[in-house]
């Protein structure tokens, strides 16, 4: 049943024309139309891949990963709103903040460059594959790898922060600029392993966060925000392409073409395959994945054996939802699914306007992003853990009694 593939095209499809009139939902549709576009790239390649020949479609499995799919994918909607309320003005906490994430980011940058070699990248890229999936290039098990690990998952800090500068203070540019450096981080320093995904990701949370603050900013502002960002995407998409054809470029069996349609629906395309063939996952303790840090494991630790005696292919995309069924196994996966969506209506819900608010949107901007590209799961541990910090710090923040009162009238 092959043309069981074109149930994901068709069901964003419906989902986007049932809400492509609300005005209040504009961000969500364009999300939607995106993923509806990921549907019809798996539907091509299903058909024009060799890879696919013999790969199975389950009914059932794409009803239930469209299902968590959409609940993850639903709290979004509420963000739109946003665009009309007032930015919080800085207090001391956001300067704090500031200058922890940048410590944070110089860090996680000075960790990961180290481990960059410009060489192997233009002639031996696919040795780069085989160093991520056997741990390699990257530095486990002191501070400053711990740090590293963590700053991955609120790597999107840095850009919530340079538009929160940029729209209250403008006239301070050195630090504008080292925020940006700071956000494109993981975009520098996962070049160690030739990664496309962060370039792609980079665009895709700017201009998320752009759309919901695009009220604030002022018209010079914006019109050099949206210059610099052309200029900007242009060079992160060179060097997409580049990497795609250092990597498929010499492949008779995938053009540099059809290997980057690939790379956009992929995710779609390879779900139902672990779904059917390890339904309560590949892993025997489970957990060890998603969970890396607290099931004893180290950051290099993706279980490279465990994957290669299930005979499932490993350099591919299931989306973080078939990371964590192969993880996890179908129920667990669930009950992560509904724990996820129930923070997400709360951030969906949260009526401040302080930088917290925006950080814990990009960090949903960022999951949702995982839910079309994703390669491995061993991250998503610490985004509760993001979480529930962000939550602590955000909380304690926050004026209380009159003193918020005070702050509501000056705002």
């Amino acid at each position: 049943m092959r043309c069981l593939i074109f149930l994901y095209p068709l069901f964003f499809l419906i989902v986007f024309l049932r809400g492509k009139d609300k005005q209040s939902h504009k961000l969500y549709n364009m999300i939607i139309l995106i993923y509806f576009f990921a549907g019809l790239a798996a539907s091509y390649i299903f058909y024009n891949l060799e890879n696919y020949r013999f790969t199975q479609l389950n009914f059932g499995a794409i009803c239930y990963h469209l299902t968590l799919i959409f609940l993850l994918l639903t709290p979004l909607r509420k963000f739109d709103q946003r665009a009309d309320m007032p930015l919080a003005n800085t207090n001391q906490i956001t300067r704090m903040f500031t200058i922890g994430i940048i410590i944070c980011s110089i860090i996680y940058i000075i960790d990961g460059i180290q481990y960059i070699d410009i060489y192997t990248i233009l002639n031996d890229v696919s040795s780069l594959r085989a160093d991520l999936n056997e741990g390699e290039r990257r530095t486990d098990n002191n501070l400053i790898g711990y740090i590293a690990y963590f700053y991955t998952t609120l790597s999107v800090a840095p850009l919530v922060l340079m538009f929160y500068y940029l729209i209250k203070h403008p006239e301070k540019k050195l630090l504008i600029f080292i925020l940006l450096i700071c956000s494109l981080g993981t975009v520098i320093v996962e070049l160690r392993f030739a990664a496309r995904e962060f370039l792609i990701k980079f665009v895709y949370l700017s201009f998320c966060l752009f759309f919901i603050l695009r009220k604030k900013f002022s018209k010079r502002t914006k019109k050099n925000i949206i210059t610099g960002g052309i200029v900007l995407s242009s060079i992160l998409l060179a060097v997409f392409l580049l990497i795609s054809f250092l990597r498929f470029g010499d492949r008779s069996d995938t053009s540099t073409s059809l290997s980057m349609l690939n790379y956009f629906g992929q995710g779609f395309a390879n779900f139902s395959e672990g779904f059917v063939t390890h339904p309560d996952g590949v892993f025997p303790q489970k957990g060890t994945g998603t969970f890396p840090f607290f099931a004893g494991a180290t950051r290099s630790h993706f279980n490279v054996d465990d994957l290669v005696n299930s005979n499932l292919e490993m350099n591919v995309f299931r989306t973080i939802i078939g990371s964590w069924q192969l993880d996890c196994g179908i129920y667990w996966t669930v009950i992560i699914t509904i724990i996820y969506a129930f923070i997400f209506n709360l951030i969906g819900r949260n009526k401040h306007n302080n930088i917290f608010s925006y950080i814990y949107m990009a960090l949903v901007f960022d999951f949702s992003f995982s839910l079309l590209f994703f390669f491995h799961e061993n991250i998503t541990g610490t985004r509760l853990v993001t979480y529930i910090c962000l939550f602590l710090i955000d909380f304690l923040s926050r004026p209380k009694g009159k003193q918020a009162m005070v702050k509501i009238q000056s705002n």
